[in-house]
């Protein structure tokens, strides 16, 4: 049996030898397309998509032209394809659709809008009637959000950069003078401080204050256009002219402070008006040394001058609005008072005996909003202290603020040590020493080093240190400033995770000296 099988085998190999195909086949060659698009796509998908991001122009509409660029395996020029743009956009709430049969696509992006294009680009062959689509998706984003604007460069010629996307060193866009690179023209060469407050602005849809402190002015800009709401000369009285030294504002607060050379200060609400302070008589001559803003407007000052504590709650300043161009006629609704701080239950001469370090982010729950957090040094034992300021109640439980110490012990930092607090760590604080990073628990009474950033720390703070219900994880990042003796300047970013164990680093170079820096937090739906 086995042998009839291999015998019919054989026979069938023979007979497929013998096999004349005389079927009649006509092969043509296909004209294939490849294709893509000037300008390049911000970023490409792997099904055929494209997708374009830009910053919502400031002034002018932006206008952009698309051009698909083709490239085919058997025909040269394009007589035998037909060209079809389907442009889907929202307009009053209503979808629109527009067909453009043209090879190139011309969209128009108005100033201060979110503009979002949903287009189909169709290519057809006619020699072979074969068509190809590709998906385009084109938007407009508010620029500058949840950056670090970064003040760089000698004085006279300072530069105003920001950092966008710095999540990442992929993704971060850094423009090394954003002002220049949207106007064409240089400003804040002087420059010595910026300040940003979210909701410090005369029209929310256009989003918050950035201030740029010069010592014979103050710039309020519209912080995601460069744009100035107005003047400096009409932010302040009529014939003002005190030199400044620098600003304080919360990153998710409206308010702003600006201090003169004088060691005076002014205080700004939404309108960006500044009004001057009113003392209490036994504080009139105070002088700032240091001074902190809550995230509800309660300022806490250091007088080193006179050896003092003061608070100023802004949120009893009425602010007014009137037309927003002039300012306002009279302050009568501006009812704070720069005030005493009692020393409660501490010694009488404790802050004549103590050097103050530091004041900042409370760390206590009841000091993160209304209050601050003091770090200083016994000069005569060389103990550290840490101070709770709390505000809302005093020794018998009535208004006022209450203080309660703790001791710290000993303390490695030095007189160039950074301090920073964030709602985020209760009960712990960031400090530098010379190039290192460490966070202290004031409970256990230990500190760990978290980071080396190569060099000299000059200034530290997280990107937000407060609470707000639109932070993700800001408050857990914290930039530090490492400027070199070559004249340039690097802003290194540690990321942090809930127990405050390091993450990852990230270090953005390409700037002068750093002068100071802010990061745009956003409040709301920008």
């Amino acid at each position: 049996m086995k042998k009839i099988i291999y015998i019919l085998g054989i026979v069938t190999l023979f007979l497929a030898g013998c096999y004349d195909d005389k079927g009649n086949y006509d092969y043509k060659e296909v004209n294939d397309l490849t294709i893509a698009f000037t300008p390049e796509a911000t970023s490409e998908g792997e099904d055929y998509s494209y997708s374009y991001q830009y910053r919502q122009p400031p002034l002018d509409s932006l206008k952009v032209t698309y051009i698909p660029v083709i490239s085919q395996t058997t025909k040269d020029g394009e007589d035998n394809l037909e060209f079809l743009w389907t442009v889907s956009r929202t307009v009053d709430g209503k979808k629109v659709i527009d067909s453009v049969y043209m090879k190139e696509l011309l969209l128009k992006y108005p100033p201060r809008k979110a503009s979002l294009y949903e287009v189909v680009f169709k290519v057809k062959d006619v020699s072979t009637q074969i068509e190809y689509y590709r998906q385009l998706n084109m938007k407009t984003v508010v620029p500058f959000v949840r950056s670090w604007f970064v003040l760089n460069g000698p004085q006279g010629d300072r530069r105003l950069s920001v950092i966008e996307d710095p999540n990442e060193e992929e993704t971060a866009q850094i423009t090394l003078d954003v002002y220049q690179d949207l106007w064409g023209a240089r400003r804040f060469q002087k420059a010595e401080r910026i300040m940003y407050a979210p909701d410090q602005s005369l029209d929310y849809r256009r989003g918050a204050a950035l201030s740029v402190v010069q010592p014979d002015s103050v710039s309020w800009l519209y912080a995601f256009e460069m744009l100035d709401y107005k003047p400096s000369r009409i932010l302040f009285p009529s014939g003002f002219s005190q030199k400044f030294a620098y600003g304080v504002a919360n990153n998710v607060w409206r308010n702003s402070v600006v201090v003169d050379q004088n060691g005076k200060f002014y205080h700004a609400g939404s309108t960006g008006f500044y009004y001057t302070v009113k003392t209490q008589p036994d504080v009139e001559n105070y002088t700032v040394d240091k001074m902190y803003m809550s995230t509800n407007g309660f300022v806490t000052v250091w007088d080193k001058k006179n050896k003092k504590f003061m608070y100023y709650e802004l949120n009893q300043n009425s602010c007014y609005r009137e037309d927003g161009t002039i300012y306002p006629s009279n302050d009568d609704g501006n009812t704070a008072l720069l005030t005493l701080v009692p020393n409660g239950s501490l010694d009488e001469n404790e802050w004549e005996k103590n050097e103050v370090l530091w004041v900042g982010q409370g760390i206590s729950p009841a000091s993160e909003e209304s209050g601050a957090l003091v770090i200083g040094k016994n000069t005569a034992t060389s103990i550290y202290n840490m101070y709770h300021f709390e505000a809302g109640k005093d020794k018998d439980g009535d208004g006022g603020v209450s203080i309660k110490k703790v001791e710290l012990g000993s303390l490695d930092v030095d007189a160039n040590s950074c301090f920073a607090t964030s709602v985020a760590y209760a009960d712990q604080f960031f400090y530098t020493k010379e190039s290192k990073v460490y966070l202290y628990n004031s409970v256990s009474k230990e500190a760990i080093e978290l980071y080396d950033a190569g060099g000299v720390i000059h200034q530290m703070q997280f990107r937000v240190c407060s609470s707000h219900y639109n932070v993700t994880n800001e408050n857990r990042s914290i930039g530090i400033v490492v400027n070199k003796a070559d004249g340039t300047g690097e802003l290194h970013e540690i990321f942090l995770d809930e127990a405050g164990d390091f993450v990852k680093a990230i270090v953005h170079t390409g700037f002068g000296t750093i002068q100071d820096i802010a990061y745009s937090f956003v409040t709301g739906n920008i």
